[in-house]
């Protein structure tokens, strides 16, 4: 995706010529160049992009080339204070970065392969910092419940100084957890669910994603601060077939690095005008709503709960939601 993909061509005012010279500068510079020639330009309605290998094979340019075109969709996003919204990308789980760090901790780097092998993120709040070492403990007591063993939890690598004041202010722990079944059993995407909704209901955390196929990293920040926060999205051996980007402009919610997308399963553009009916119905059906969520939020645990709970296909549960 472009800039110019997203640019609306007025007809030009009377006596004043188009200009149509193509344009070498950085993408800022174009956006304003358009504006001074009368050429609108849209600047609050999200950034949302997809990046999908036809040959299914993961690379690292796929998730290099999502980042790039968040980047240069920036205009699409809002900013607090000189500070994105947020921004996130989804993957595939990158099984070699993994496969790294499961060997330099003398673990089996097979394990990553492992076609149950799951992956956790999960956001621990500054608020509750001094808690962090029994949040972290009650969670891997919840992964066993649930029929888990958490092979290696890590604290991400990260780069705090990337960040603006305000998210510097804000920060969670971003905590990473692989984990596999135990006694040779399987786990499905409505077991791990389950795992993810208690996860929410004892602990004071926000599960960014929880999954055997995909992870998700955010931050409050543009697409530049995501990409220099997290340095493992730029290592060559991180590989993804399916990546999915987005850069947020909030204009109902706060911004928080949990609010930022990509959720587990969606990401969503715009806002949603039936939200208080769509909330007040989930609720009558007993599905279990994050606290203080977006209205995106809430539309990404319908979706989910459709799906894990009724055992609905994503395109059955699209046509219900619409």
């Amino acid at each position: 995706m472009r800039p110019a993909d997203s640019i609306r061509k007025p007809a030009p005012p009377a006596g004043r010529a188009t200009d149509t010279r193509k344009l070498s500068t950085d993408d800022e510079t174009i956006m304003t160049l358009l504006e001074r020639l009368g050429i609108e330009t849209e600047r609050d309605a999200c950034a949302i992009v997809a990046n999908v290998k036809r040959d299914g094979r993961p690379s690292h340019g796929n998730v290099k080339r999502t980042l790039e075109a968040l980047t240069k969709m920036g205009h699409r996003t809002g900013e607090i204070a000189g500070e994105g919204d947020g921004a996130g990308i989804q993957t595939d789980i990158p099984r070699e970065v993994w496969r790294n760090w499961l060997e330099a901790q003398s673990l089996i780097g097979d394990t990553a392969e492992h076609p149950y092998f799951t992956v956790a993120h999960l956001m621990l709040p500054a608020s509750a910092r001094a808690q962090h070492a029994d949040i972290k403990r009650r969670a891997q007591e919840i992964f066993a419940q649930g029929g888990l063993e958490v092979v290696h939890a890590q604290d991400a690598q990260n780069r705090r100084e990337t960040l603006g004041p305000l998210a510097r202010a804000n920060e969670p722990l971003f905590w990473q957890i692989g984990a596999i079944p135990r006694a040779a059993r399987r786990i499905e995407n409505r077991d791990s669910f389950q795992i993810h909704l208690q996860l929410e209901r004892e602990l004071p955390l926000h599960v960014a994603s929880f999954s055997k196929t995909s992870v998700v990293y955010k931050v409050r920040g543009d697409a530049e601060a995501l990409r220099r926060y997290f340095p493992e999205l730029s290592r060559p051996e991180f590989k993804s077939a399916i990546t999915l980007g987005h850069g947020r402009y909030s204009t109902n919610t706060n911004s928080a690095a949990e609010k930022a997308q990509m959720f587990s399963t969606l990401g969503h553009n715009g806002e949603i005008n039936s939200i208080d009916r769509l909330t007040r119905e989930a609720i009558a059906l007993g599905f279990q709503l994050p606290g203080s969520a977006s209205d995106s939020q809430i539309l990404d645990r319908v979706v989910e709960s459709l799906m894990f709970n009724y055992g609905l296909s994503l395109m059955e549960t699209l046509e219900i939601i619409f």
